[in-house]
């Protein structure tokens, strides 16, 4: 028979802590204009949570196709910090100056918006993104992935040297315990 933990507790506290750990997060993005915080160590506790789950839930991220996901939000963080820097050079001020100004929003009252917001996100979304990417793209040459077709050698096309190593013959297995 073969052993198979229950991870059903692991599971939950998974579960309620992604959401202490995003929350936690918002708080750091949003408080990082005024106190230590702001979009890189935002991005890196989400990206930290979103590996927990990745961890926890392998075959959800795999049948989503995730990898891709997070690559398009390196170039989305990316838009938004040049956007931010862009948009003071076209109103004539010098590249990535700060405007800000209070609004009174109806739920929230008098508050501050500020374009360091912008930048802040582009920054999160940047961190976030290339965190993950490489996480799993780590993730999934741990687990034995096969190099792709396209490189694999063929009749056609001899291997180069880079490329195709002769595998050394396996040597018999030793077996001292068998369940």
């Amino acid at each position: 028979m073969k052993f198979k933990p229950n991870n059903l507790i692991y599971h939950h506290v998974i579960q309620g802590l992604f959401f202490f750990i995003v929350l936690f997060s918002l708080y750091l993005f949003l408080a990082g204009h005024n106190a230590p915080g702001g979009g890189f160590i935002a991005g890196l506790m989400s990206a930290g949570a979103i590996v927990f789950l990745y961890v926890t839930f392998p075959a959800r991220f795999e049948k989503i196709r995730v990898l891709s996901m997070f690559k398009h939000l390196i170039a989305l963080g990316l838009l938004c910090t040049v956007a931010c820097g862009i948009g003071a050079m076209v109103l004539g001020y010098p590249f990535l100056t700060q405007a800000f100004g209070y609004f009174s929003l109806p739920v929230l009252g008098k508050t501050e918006l500020a374009t360091a917001v912008i930048f802040d996100l582009g920054v999160y979304l940047t961190v976030v993104g290339s965190v993950l990417t490489i996480v799993i793209s780590i993730g999934r040459h741990g687990h034995g992935s096969k190099q792709p077709a396209s490189r694999a050698a063929s009749p056609e096309q001899p291997c180069r040297r880079t490329q195709c190593k002769k595998q050394p013959e396996p040597k018999e297995r030793i077996v001292i315990w068998k369940p």
